[in-house]
């Protein structure tokens, strides 16, 4: 998936400056010359549009007068950029707003740490088909009647034993005995050993002992061949001459394992044990492929994947944000982000598996986008103050911000009502990937901002946006106290 993922980001890239970027051209010259969009035909400019309909569907975006001569040769700003820049930014950025943010951003960091050590690893067979599939329902009332029998684990001797040894003998019953002994394992009422039988019979025969030859002769033509015996022949492998046995297999059956955190503890039990024993056996169980390995390994896979994440995070925006608080501030933005999203996560009862890890992965680019651009605008503008460089940055890029939140989580909306697990709990991480993310590039990272960083930058490059920003920028006042911070 990563190796998909970077080619397409690559592509992406390409696309955007060469192809993308050649239609952009055109496109501009098309409005510089008002021709409409579709039919390409030279249509009047907007103030000059004779009727309401027309402006509408035909007027073009410019008008007779070249746009140096308009309003100095200043673009107007948008809706959107006038609420933040007049409503918004002074409203978020007043020393009352940045107490109850501090309040709301410790009481959002709080319920997102304790999610965080709350979320369990998990996963359902029954979410691999859609709902009220045959495979759903099966499992949905296996997990309710049945989980009383857990899997059956195979134990396997992988190198070749003297069977007919009793140290070897002993060895491979205090094995069984151990896991029989496990409160994840029925005793040895339910356990299937093979050599445990055998020497009952052996017992039932009288012969104590037996050497090598004794020992495989009455085993392959007197105990295998009884019906009662039969099921051990798979169990039991001989070499091509009969003279040995290379591999063997016994079985114990789980108990009670209602959870999946219950299933993964089993795994990591009887692995213990196998390992503990001085000869070479190894557990399998074709249920293991599927939940057991990811029960074990999603945790610490999950913690090296967002740790090299915010790593190489970190490293990018110190080449990239001319600031290196700044960076700090971005990494820690990012980290503050994905422990909200892990933890409300667990709140949303959405389990750590390998659906929402993918989920997390992708969260690092969304959540990095939304502090990152925001802390860049704050650094670029040359304000004078931490507060009108917080106001300058919400009004430069609060509107695409905002707007990207909130495409994104119209786009992803269309499967929100779907049938599947997987495509529910991707809406599901998606949606809390971009409202957090967007919460704190519009409502904490501003406030932080502007409490910490300080303003004097020697690698800063003036803005031109944002001198003449700060030129028509009538802020309001910043007498209060809390604001009369030493700029630095």
């Amino acid at each position: 998936m990563c190796m998909y993922a970077a080619v397409s980001v690559i592509f992406a890239y390409i696309y955007m400056i060469t192809f993308f970027a050649a239609c952009m051209v055109f496109i501009g010259h098309r409005e510089e010359k008002n021709r409409h969009a579709i039919t390409l035909r030279k249509v009047l400019p907007k103030k000059n549009a004779p009727s309401k309909c027309y402006y509408i569907c035909c007027a073009g975006g410019s008008s007779d007068t070249p746009v140096d001569e308009q309003a100095d040769g200043k673009l107007s700003d948008t809706g959107v950029m006038i609420f933040f820049k007049k409503y918004y930014g002074p409203f978020i950025t007043h020393w009352v707003s940045v107490v109850v943010v501090l309040i709301l951003y410790f009481g959002y960091l709080g319920v997102g740490i304790w999610g965080f050590t709350t979320l369990e690893e998990g996963f359902d067979f029954s979410t691999i088909g859609v709902d009220n599939s045959y495979l759903n329902e099966y499992y949905g009332v296996e997990e309710s009647y049945f989980k009383v029998y857990g899997p059956d684990m195979s134990i396997v001797a992988t190198e070749e034993l003297s069977y007919w040894d009793t140290d070897i003998q002993e060895e491979l019953e205090n094995t069984m005995a151990k896991l029989e002994d496990s409160k994840y394992f029925y005793n040895s009422s339910l356990s299937i050993s093979w050599l445990r039988e055998y020497l009952k019979f052996l017992n039932f025969l009288g012969i104590t002992n037996p050497s090598k030859e004794t020992f495989l002769q009455v085993l392959r033509e007197q105990f295998l061949s009884i019906p009662v015996f039969e099921q051990f022949v798979p169990d039991i492998i001989f070499d091509s001459t009969n003279s040995s046995i290379i591999s063997s297999r016994f079985y114990v059956i789980g108990k009670n394992l209602a959870t999946t955190v219950q299933t993964r503890d089993m795994f990591v039990e009887i692995r213990n044990i196998v390992d503990d024993s001085s000869l070479e056996l190894i557990t399998f169980n074709g249920y293991a492929i599927w939940v057991m390995e990811q029960l074990v390994a999603i945790r610490p896979i999950t913690i090296q994947t967002l740790g090299i994440g915010i790593a190489a995070m970190f490293v990018i925006s110190l080449l990239l944000i001319p600031h290196p608080v700044c960076s700090i501030i971005v990494t820690l933005a990012l980290v503050s982000t994905l422990i909200g999203i892990i933890g409300y996560m667990s709140i949303w009862n959405i389990v750590l598996d390998s659906i929402s890890l993918l989920s997390l992965i992708l969260a690092l680019g969304f959540s990095v986008d939304y502090s990152a651009h925001i802390t860049y605008a704050f650094v670029s503008s040359s304000a004078e103050t931490r507060r009108q460089r917080s106001i300058f940055a919400l009004y430069s890029l609060g509107a695409p911000t905002l707007q990207g939140a909130l495409s994104t989580i119209l786009a992803v909306s269309v499967i929100s009502g779907s049938f599947s697990y997987i495509y529910r709990t991707f809406f599901r991480t998606m949606v809390l990937v971009v409202s957090i993310g967007a919460t704190h590039g519009l409502v904490f990272l501003p406030v932080f901002l502007m409490l910490f960083v300080p303003i004097k930058n020697p690698c800063q490059k003036q803005d031109k946006k944002a001198n003449a920003y700060d030129q028509e920028q009538e802020l309001p006042s910043t007498d209060n106290p809390v604001f009369n911070l030493q700029e630095q």
